[in-house]
């Protein structure tokens, strides 16, 4: 119960700003279900997720939709990844200076 009351509490918090999440526990930043939720508020919130999820290409994908320059915060493989790539610059050009250097 007291579980359920923290993720309450920190999904709150987000609402006002992503930078909240810096402020949560690692098994916070580390649960999959949270982090993608946490990424389809501010893709930018991925940042402050554990590597495991930084490298999840699902929550990648949501991230850089919702936020292009969520790119910067992603493992080196998916830089390289076309799809994760194409969406993120197709969200925001910016994007393209945090891609892998085969694109560049």
């Amino acid at each position: 119960e007291s579980l359920k009351a923290y993720h309450a509490f920190v999904r709150q918090a987000m609402q006002q700003s992503y930078h909240h999440f810096a402020f949560a526990g690692h098994q916070l930043k580390a649960d999959r279900n949270f982090v993608l939720e946490a990424v389809k508020q501010n893709g930018l919130a991925l940042h402050y997720a554990s590597d495991e999820c930084k490298a999840d290409c699902s929550i990648v994908l949501e991230a850089v939709q919702q936020h292009g320059l969520a790119l910067q915060c992603v493992c080196s493989e998916l830089k390289a990844d076309s799809s994760v790539v194409f969406v993120a610059i197709t969200n925001n050009g910016l994007a393209l200076q945090h891609v892998s250097d085969e694109f560049k």
